[in-house]
């Protein structure tokens, strides 16, 4: 199998005519639930792209694992064509998740840290230099070769010989990879570790790569498990030996990035916005080099690292929340109120995300990333957001004032009309959140004892309340129709009443009607009325801040200090992030050739103020912040960082 015999087959694979990929009715059944439980759990689920994955033929689908099985549940909506799922053997023998993935002919596999078990003694001292690590009570010879040693917020070594039960060498690490080895070195106890095998996964990639022979799609996640940073793991080299593997035996697979960008993906309610990335080429000449086993390691971390690079640009990704959640801000700024579809939403978010690994660096983007972040706590400490600074009204005007006070009595009234309708369907399904509350943080702080990756294991919190609430809500529903048959039956109190009234008809056939009326109709009213007016009126309650400042800045200078500084300082910001954009948008040469937003737009886009400060009229209410020297904070500064300390004392 080399040379123009590969390429001949490869071509012929090319020419072949896939069969319209159909779902078996159990794999439609758990598509059309997926579907039901992400329109109830998200409150918006936006795709866009989604032209870019094929209709037919092999595909191999890969995305981000921020938030475990609901990840499946994104890309299975994405691809709109069946798609099997590498999943882990262990998930495989849970009650719900298993026979999900059964009914979705899903390929298991044994991940080694499933098998992984505590080794004996302790580890302490590691030499990266030497690539030695010394244990105490270990038994580093009874360890096979290429067998990891795992240290939990350390880091992996592969055992590449043992000298005696007491020291060993292990083999050289990536140069992406740079364990704390000081943290063993300084702790006179020593670290516990784990043993993890070297598993061999020839039978799964023969099913994968029989599964794309028949023009399947197969869906996977290559970080390996689930977590909650904010920025990609190592790619795990298995995709990589899929592809080229399959492309080796002349089947035309094609590798689609697919990123999931959660806001608040662990709440009830949040959005989810998908991007289809485009397709990833795999050359002929990474095939050849797969096919020799001396350049087979080469080729797959090339084609790992192109892998990698195209999902990090299709997801929301940053070093840490804290910078994630001020890129957020500064697009939006950058964006003010131009009004954008899902795709050019998602698509600026994203330049956003690869503009700062290219501007990170810079003194003056560090001063305006800084600047944002200080605005940020300076809204929190006044109990606004971004979004309701930028939508604040014309303080201490009587318009304001008469707005202000109508939006409050709207609430009220609301509230009012809306509590009456939600008060019995949130009684009833009390139990649930009850229960999830109990058990969540336990199965969540389980899970960062457990993992080297997690940091709270918000990833998995989404999947948690999903299953608890699949086994709750039918049991519930039973339980009531019971109670309701139970008491129609023997509680009810007899009249004596003339059988030609309608009370008596109605009493008398009441327990054959209202519980398969509730039984049926219940559903409905608890997971689709509920929830959307419980939406609506939580959306409302939550701009009460806004009109409260509205109305207390009517009456009162002082308290209409703070909100000024922070209208101010916002305007400051939209012109700088602006600005700074334009003067630089020629270092990314892919936003300057196809802009989401003219310039144009930007300038028409900004407010009277905002113009007026970026003409110079308008002063700063924060200092910019000089990269080489600090100066000394203005009055106005120290006043404002005052009133922000007032804010949080009084919280």
């Amino acid at each position: 199998m080399a040379g123009d015999g590969d390429k001949g087959g490869a071509e012929g694979a090319e020419e072949r005519e896939w069969p319209t990929p159909k779902y078996a009715a159990p794999a439609r059944v758990i598509t059309s639930l997926s579907n039901f439980i992400l329109g109830v759990f998200f409150s918006r689920v936006e795709i866009v792209n989604q032209e870019h994955i094929p209709d037919e033929g092999p595909v191999i689908l890969y995305g981000n694992h921020f938030n475990q099985f609901v990840d499946a549940m994104c890309m299975m909506r994405a691809a709109q064509r069946p798609v099997s799922f590498i999943i882990a053997e262990s998930s495989m023998h849970k009650p719900i998740i298993g026979t999900a993935a059964k009914m979705l002919e899903a390929v298991p596999v044994i991940r080694p840290q499933d098998r992984a078990k505590d080794g004996p003694g302790r580890i302490k001292h590691i030499d990266l230099k030497s690539r030695t690590i010394k244990g105490e009570d270990t038994a580093f010879q009874s360890i096979e070769q290429g067998f990891m040693i795992t240290i939990r917020h350390v880091g992996q070594f592969a055992l590449e010989a043992a000298s005696s039960d007491t020291e060993m060498t292990f083999k050289e690490l990536p140069d992406d990879e740079d364990p704390d080895v000081d943290a063993v070195n300084n702790e006179s106890d020593g670290y516990e570790y784990k043993i993890t095998p070297k598993i061999k996964q020839s039978e799964m990639f023969e099913d994968v790569h029989k599964a794309l022979d028949k023009g399947g799609c197969i869906g996977i996640f290559p970080e390996g498990g689930s977590h909650d940073r904010t920025e990609l793991l190592p790619f795990k080299v298995g995709v990589a030996i899929m592809a080229l593997g399959a492309r080796s035996r002349g089947i035309p697979v094609k590798l689609v990035p697919v990123g999931m960008n959660y806001f608040g993906g662990h709440i009830l309610r949040s959005k989810v916005f998908v991007d289809c990335g485009q397709e990833i080429p795999i050359p002929d000449e990474l095939v050849e080099k797969y096919k020799n086993k001396d350049t087979r390691h080469d080729a797959c971390n090339s084609l790992l690292h192109d892998m990698q690079q195209a999902l990090d640009f299709a997801c929301l990704t940053a070093p840490d929340f804290n910078t994630l959640k001020a890129l957020r801000t500064a697009r939006r700024m950058y964006q003010n109120k131009v009004r954008l579809t899902p795709a050019e939403y998602v698509d600026l978010n994203q330049r956003f995300n690869h503009a700062y690994d290219i501007w990170k660096d810079r003194p003056d983007f560090k001063a305006i990333m800084y600047d944002v972040f200080d605005y940020l706590e300076f809204c929190r400490a006044q109990g606004l957001t971004d979004k309701q600074v930028r939508d604040l009204e014309p303080l201490g005007s009587v318009r304001t004032l008469c707005k202000s006070v109508f939006d409050v009595f709207t609430t009220v009234g609301m509230a009012a009309f809306v509590t009456p309708i939600i008060l019995p369907g949130l009684l009833l399904n009390l139990p649930i959140p009850l229960y999830i509350r109990w058990q969540l943080p336990k199965e969540m702080k389980k899970n960062v004892e457990t993992s080297n990756v997690k940091i709270k294991a918000r990833d998995v919190a989404a999947s948690k309340i999903i299953v608890w609430a699949l086994k709750l809500v039918p049991t519930l529903h039973v339980a009531y129709s019971i109670a309701w048959l139970v008491f129609f039956k023997f509680a009810w109190p007899h009249f004596d009443r003339d059988p030609n009234t309608w009370s008596y008809t109605f009493i008398s056939n009441a327990k054959w009607i209202l519980p398969p009326c509730f039984l049926f109709f219940g559903p409905f009213y608890l997971f689709y009325v509920c929830p959307t007016l419980v939406e609506k009126l939580v959306r409302r309650v939550r701009l009460l801040p806004r009109y409260f400042t509205g109305i207390k800045t009517f009456f009162s200078s002082s308290r209409r200090q703070p909100a000024e500084l922070l209208r101010a300082n916002r305007d400051k910001l939209v012109v700088r992030i602006q600005n700074f954009v334009e003067e630089h948008i020629d270092e990314l040469p892919d936003w300057k050739q196809s802009r989401v937003i003219g310039k144009d737009k930007v300038l028409e886009s900004r407010s009277k103020s905002t113009r007026k400060f970026a003409e110079g009229d308008l002063q700063s209410s924060i200092p910019t912040r000089d990269s080489e020297s600090e100066s000394e904070p203005s009055a106005l500064q120290n006043e404002e960082r005052q009133l922000g300390r007032l804010s949080f004392a009084s919280d």
